[in-house]
């Protein structure tokens, strides 16, 4: 009984970490939905190196977190109020999602 209680115990702590890095990649960059991010998780997989080095390269070079880091919006929700009301070119063509790599 003591050892079912730990490996409860262990998972419990186990998802509330997975839980606590969500909320910390989604408060800095922006409201990801949780299918945007296993995305990027999966394609931060493919790649040689650091999954994290990997996973946050990958969320830089999105078009909201670029448009927030160049200043030509003040917060990602407005950055991606810009991109939804296609304001912004890339190459000369509209970019139509925010998780425009």
């Amino acid at each position: 009984m003591i050892a079912s209680k730990n490996k409860s115990q262990l998972v419990l702590v186990d998802m509330q970490e997975k839980l606590a890095s969500v909320i910390l990649v989604s408060t800095l960059y922006g409201q990801l939905r949780l299918q945007q991010f296993k995305q990027l998780i999966r394609k931060s997989e493919k790649y040689k190196g650091k999954m994290a080095h990997i996973l946050f390269s990958l969320l830089e070079k999105r078009v909201d977190s670029c448009l927030v880091q160049l200043k030509f919006a003040p917060t990602f929700l407005a950055a991606r109020q810009l991109i939804n009301h296609q304001k912004v070119f890339v190459n000369n063509q509209i970019v139509k999602s925010p998780s425009f790599i």
